[in-house]
């Protein structure tokens, strides 16, 4: 597995944070999907949606 890493003055950026998003999947339909500072940002953003 790989990580990203960041540097502290572009997640500071609003503008550069808000525009990098995670989403992470199972195979059962459940799903989280957020920005990378856990911001909320669209209507299918969620910490944990479930079918």
């Amino acid at each position: 597995m790989s990580y990203i890493n960041f540097d502290k003055s572009q997640l500071v950026n609003l503008e550069f944070s808000l525009g990098k998003e995670l989403i992470r999947a199972n195979r059962g339909g459940s799903y989280a999907s957020t920005t990378i500072i856990e911001c909320n940002t669209r209507k299918y953003h969620g910490l944990l949606v479930t079918p």
